[in-house]
């Protein structure tokens, strides 16, 4: 069955996700990349781990006391965008994120 088909039997009220998170450097970005050509450009929405952090390091530096906030508050804001928002319903939101052993960072 394909995307398109599935999508035809099971109306969305929001986009399905696909979240992977484990230790850097591990292969979550080259799976969601291939997750992405099986099912289609045009069918996802790929939000990688590597352009959340690229974003926050613009606001402050990792080791800023407010970087933890900032990371959560960016990966929010693209939940807000992408996954709530009904024009992306038809979509599959694939994100990867990076597994902190760090208290603070699960906060």
């Amino acid at each position: 069955m394909s995307y398109g088909q599935f999508l035809s039997q099971s109306p969305l009220t929001s986009a399905p996700i696909i979240y992977t998170s484990s230790f850097p450097g591990v292969g979550k970005l080259t799976v969601a990349r291939e997750i992405v050509k099986i099912l289609g450009e045009d069918n996802t929405i790929l939000q990688d781990s590597h352009k959340l952090i690229d974003s926050v390091n613009t606001l402050c530096s990792r080791g800023h006391p407010d970087y933890q906030k900032e990371r959560k508050a960016e990966r929010e804001r693209q939940f807000e965008a992408y996954v709530k928002n009904s024009e992306f319903k038809d979509r599959v939101v694939i994100s990867t994120d990076f597994t902190n052993m760090q208290p603070e960072a699960a906060r």
